[in-house]
């Protein structure tokens, strides 16, 4: 697991994270969502890209959901929350921050997903880390 930069990705990945930032810059937060989400499939590691997303989103809501809208979100994201432990036990956590990250790109303020993603990163830290130990041993 190496952290990627913007010169490490390739030209089509490169293309679309620029266009990302251009619709950030002109207020258009939802195609600029959709398009950082297809940056992280492609290059999961590439954290100036979730960066930029996290930004995205927190603009496009413009603080903290309220009233209506923030209960029809709830339940919205409810099922695919509920995937997220499941997909943890059995090991994919990729998958998990994609959905992850579909979660958080609706309500970034979401306080389970937002906790559900700090155990994922410690996870991912942990496999590299017993990676590492197991590949030194002879």
């Amino acid at each position: 697991m190496v952290l990627k930069k913007q010169e490490d990705l390739d030209d089509r990945t490169r293309s679309l994270y620029q266009k990302a930032v251009d619709s950030s810059r002109k207020r258009n937060f939802d195609y600029a969502i959709n398009m950082y989400l297809e940056v992280l499939k492609e290059e999961p590691f590439f954290y100036e890209g979730r960066h930029q997303l996290r930004n995205a989103a927190l603009d496009r809501v413009g603080g903290r959901l309220t009233g209506l809208k923030a209960k029809m979100i709830a339940v919205k994201l409810a099922i695919p929350l509920m995937k997220i432990p499941a997909l943890m036990k059995e090991g994919q956590y990729m998958q998990s921050i994609e959905l992850l990250e579909e979660i958080l790109a609706q309500d970034p303020n979401h306080g389970k997903a937002r906790c559900n993603c700090i155990q994922l990163r410690l996870c991912l830290c942990c496999q590299v880390i017993l990676t590492l130990i197991f590949s030194c041993s002879d």
